[in-house]
């Protein structure tokens, strides 16, 4: 059965089988803690709920039942997801038809209601491009193009389950001619725009007798259509790249105010803009002995590569940063096409921060931010990855496949190999290297092959939640590149414990039982596995229930049931179900749920020891901690939820 089980569907129909009650009287029926109506078969034990009313969002049906002997209930949870079409604006360039001065053109657009890049087509010309960033949260998508001579045509497609949409732009470019430069309509001609974005504030005082300034101007085709002066003086020295309207400066400060103008010009006008930044000389005044202080920003200077832009024939590139006035790792961030990057070192005696990346084809943006108690600082590089056509000229030699290493397989969770799980589902995370695609990754439970799992080349991470069968279950991940294959594997070991006395089993919403007919058998005690859920009847006595873990001589035990998989953990609901299994505990009282660093109500069955909880979500990040504590010490897990 799947829990949750998500539809499109406005209703659904529910089916359950109840055993060991006669009367429907003994039957409750709750969809979002409401009772509902529902038809009871007392010949074949089964419950029929028709039309199940959803709301958008998580829908919790619950059946319980009761009789002399005691009661039981199971539920299920249906997500309706509404999803809208697509809607694609492209805002970048702002005009259609577009006339570009340069041969490189700069596309933003805003892509609603799709998850991933993945759902995104773009083509220049024609041709599919995967030379663009997508920021789901952001609805952001963000390439520059290489433009042909005469008319280039832009189309960006999104498409999801509800349907697709598109925009397009057509952006003229005239290559220059020989000698007498670029030829264009004057009537295309923009006057130039000029905005200083460093400093970031106008006045702005400065800690030292250096300023950086940064700015961007539009619409000038090369640095003698721009004019920089200091306090009235005219300087050249600045550095201004067109192709991506940079300007940067490093200007040394007179105490007191200092006025810095940038001027640019052509032939349809001119812009400028200007900064006041002031530079208080510290004072040897004083009582004799007295210290200044002196404020001490960081300073970041990318160093390699030596030129920006820069274009790299090569995927994968080494950067190297001067960063200044900053004691470690943790106070610089290094991002690449706006996605953070961790794996950089810094080396505090040389004040060298380095990093290898793997660059995507066309463009790609990296930069490097410090940050002190005295503020911030960042510098960026433009790299441009041109991957080599196929073929090889004369005398190349061409690197065997073979060179390339062999993907390695670590499972990471569970973390111990055999492993005992308290239930018939389990988490298993592992860590794949040297693997681009999904479709090398394999997954075996049992023998048998699966597809139900999550895999990220970016990150290396596999994620997968499996069924487990009574006994001993062998679960195997093997991973295939050019170079070899790695694997890794774990034993898990389940023991099915006596179920209620009381059972009671969905079936997939829409589908039909396959109770039909079948006699109530009083004395009936133990359980089976229909393949669908779970079913149990009542005998004489207590209601044996599920027990809980034992408790073990360790500290406590927490293993997340749901959501476990990447795709589990982004929702566009504001509350989002948890199931939790801490074992090890005395009770409740020793366990925490904690939302956003706030206790959140839970429930906890101390026969079981599931924790369940429906939880408040904020849009963007959420962090969801579940914390247990014994004798021996506290464990915790943190459930990390993206609401969109």
């Amino acid at each position: 059965m799947s829990d949750p089980y998500t539809t499109d569907n406005s209703t659904e129909t529910v089916v359950a089988s109840v055993t060991n009650v006669n009367s429907q009287n003994a039957i409750s029926v709750k969809l979002n803690n409401k009772q509902i109506n529902f038809d009871f078969n007392s010949s074949t034990g089964v419950v029929t709920i028709n039309n199940v009313s959803l709301a958008n969002g998580n829908n919790t049906v619950v059946v319980s039942a009761t009789n002399s002997a005691g009661s039981d209930s199971d539920d299920v949870v249906i997500i309706y997801d509404t999803m809208d079409k697509p809607v694609v604006n492209i805002t970048k360039p702002g005009t259609n038809p577009y006339t570009s001065p340069a041969d490189e053109a700069s596309i933003v657009a805003t892509v609603k209601n799709v998850d991933s890049k993945s759902d995104i087509k773009f083509t220049v010309n024609g041709k599919t491009s995967t030379a663009f960033s997508f920021v789901p949260q952001l609805d952001r998508f963000t390439a520059t193009v290489d433009l042909s001579n005469g008319n280039n045509t832009v189309v960006i497609v999104a498409t999801n389950a509800a349907g697709s949409d598109s925009d397009d732009v057509l952006i003229k470019y005239s290559k220059p001619m020989g000698g007498g430069g670029a030829v264009f309509d004057p009537t295309d001609k923009k006057p130039p725009v000029v905005k200083i974005t460093k400093p970031g504030t106008n006045p702005y005082t400065s800690p030292t007798d250096e300023a950086s300034v940064v700015a961007t101007i539009k619409n000038v085709d090369s640095k003698s259509n721009v004019k920089f002066t200091v306090n009235g003086k005219t300087s050249t020295d600045f550095s201004f790249i067109p192709q991506i309207d940079r300007f940067t400066a490093t200007v040394d400060l007179s105490n007191g105010n200092n006025t810095l103008v940038i001027t640019a010009t052509n032939s349809a006008g001119s812009s400028s803009d200007d900064v006041i930044v002031k530079y208080n000389k510290p004072s040897l005044g004083g009582k004799p002995g007295a210290v200044i202080p002196v404020k001490t920003p960081p300073t970041v200077n990318i160093t390699k590569p030596g030129s920006n832009p820069y274009t790299s024939t090569k995927e994968e590139v080494t950067v190297e940063a001067k960063v200044n006035n900053v004691d470690s790792k943790s106070n610089i961030k290094v991002t690449l096409n706006s996605k953070q990057i961790n794996g950089f070192t810094f080396i505090r005696q040389l004040n060298l921060v380095k990093v290898n990346l793997d660059l995507a084809e066309g463009n790609n943006n990296v930069v490097v931010t410090a940050t002190n108690q005295d503020g911030s600082d960042s510098d960026d590089i433009r790299i441009k990855y041109n991957k080599p056509l196929g073929g090889t000229r004369p005398g190349a030699v061409i690197t065997p496949s073979t060179t390339k290493k062999a993907p390695t397989v670590k499972i990471t969770k569970p973390g111990t190999n055999p492993y005992t799980s308290p239930t018939d589902k389990a988490s298993i995370i592992a860590t794949i290297t040297d693997v681009d695609s999904k479709n090398n990754v394999a997954l075996r439970v049992n023998g048998q092959r699966l597809t139900s799992f999550d895999y990220i080349p970016q990150l290396g991470r596999f994620s997968a939640t499996i069924n487990l069968k009574n006994g001993n279950n062998t679960v195997e991940i093997i991973a295939t590149n050019g170079g070899g294959t790695g694997r890794d594997d774990i034993l898990i070991k389940y023991t099915s414990e006596q179920s209620s006395n009381i059972g009671s089993v969905f079936t997939r919403p829409g589908s039909k039982s396959n109770t039909s007919g079948s006699k109530t058998t009083p004395s009936s005690t133990g359980s089976k596995d229909t393949g669908s859920g779970r079913t149990g009847g009542l005998g004489k006595g207590k209601n044996s229930g599920n027990k809980a873990p034992a408790s073990i001589s360790g500290k406590p035990v927490v293993e997340v049931v749901f959501p476990v998989r990447l795709k589990d953990r982004t929702v566009r609901t504001a509350t989002a179900d948890i199931d939790v299994n801490v074992k090890g505990v005395a009770g409740k009282s020793n366990i925490q749920v904690i939302v956003n660093g706030k206790q959140t109500p839970f429930q906890y069955n101390t026969r079981t020891g599931q924790v369940k909880s429906r939880v408040n979500l904020k849009r963007g990040a959420n962090k969801i901690e579940v914390k247990a504590t014994n004798k021996k010490g506290k464990t915790e897990e943190a459930i990390n939820m993206m609401r969109l």
